[in-house]
């Protein structure tokens, strides 16, 4: 299962909910996956770093009650390039995680 939604979060001020629509969308991926299935759950926001997206990942999947185990992270890709003084410009992430009964 595949989720990658808009931008949920333009600016910080809005982290904090895009990370809360980020873990329910992981939790309704969850009971989509059949067990020993992947799911790529990615994020285009540059607000929610990959620890962020990864949280909600483990969030979503604790409420669906089925284990994530992450196997793969990423960032976009060469055609992207980022700037080292500016850390926001790394705004495409993904988690591949195969999900398994607890």
């Amino acid at each position: 299962v595949v989720v990658d939604p808009p931008r949920f979060a333009p600016r910080r001020a809005a982290r904090d909910s895009a990370l809360m629509a980020y873990s329910r969308l992981a939790e309704g991926a969850c009971h989509a996956v059949a067990r020993g299935g992947r799911l790529v759950l990615s994020s285009c926001s540059g607000a929610v770093d990959l620890a962020a997206l990864t949280r909600a990942l483990a969030t979503g999947a604790r409420r669906a009650n089925v284990e994530a185990t992450v196997l793969e992270r990423g960032f976009q890709g060469a055609d992207h390039p980022t700037t080292a003084s500016f850390p926001e410009g790394l705004y495409l992430k993904w988690v591949i995680a195969r999900i398994d009964a607890r």
